[in-house]
């Protein structure tokens, strides 16, 4: 791109929230300046942040056209949201063989939500000691790793029954 990067070697911080942080691989400086965190924690000197991925061929299907995987793009959201950048270069090497860069410009309707659900994370999770609910058959397994032998996947009907169940149990307690 002909742009100048620097590496950026702190912790950034938002100016707000606290508890919003993030460490970005480079700044994309503007021409004759450098690129600085201040006391704060906040970015002085950067035009915009670069992002750098690898992915596996088997991914390249991830990677087609113009636009990213969702949780790249939110991530980088999470970095404009926290430095004020306009802008994030994503940068991938996809299989070794092929470059692309996808520039994705600062969104402040995603930026809002994904403010508003680390704000319901750091306090209903981080602060209250109380570990997120599992949202993957995966990550059940990893918190309770004791196999039941007679234990079955539930179907997606099934789980729709059980959570209408409850919703009908507490509507008549």
């Amino acid at each position: 791109t002909g742009n100048k990067v620097q590496r950026v070697n702190a912790q950034l911080k938002h100016h707000q929230h606290e508890w919003m942080a993030g460490n970005i691989d480079r700044a994309v400086v503007e021409p004759g300046t450098i690129a600085r965190v201040d006391k704060n924690g906040q970015l002085k000197g950067a035009a915009g942040i670069l992002e750098c991925k690898t992915a596996s061929t088997y991914l390249a299907g991830m990677w087609d056209g113009d636009s990213a995987p969702v949780q790249y793009v939110a991530q980088c959201q999470w970095y404009m949201a926290i430095t004020g950048a306009a802008w994030t270069d994503l940068a991938v090497l996809i299989g070794g063989q092929q470059f692309k860069i996808i520039r994705i410009e600062a969104d402040a309707e995603i930026q809002q939500a994904l403010i508003e659900a680390g704000k319901t994370f750091w306090n209903d999770c981080v602060l209250a000691g109380v570990p997120p609910a599992p949202q993957t058959s995966a990550e059940v397994i990893q918190l309770y790793p004791q196999s039941l032998a007679d234990s079955v996947l539930a179907s997606y009907s099934l789980e729709q029954s059980v959570i209408r169940l409850k919703e009908i149990n507490e509507q008549i307690k």
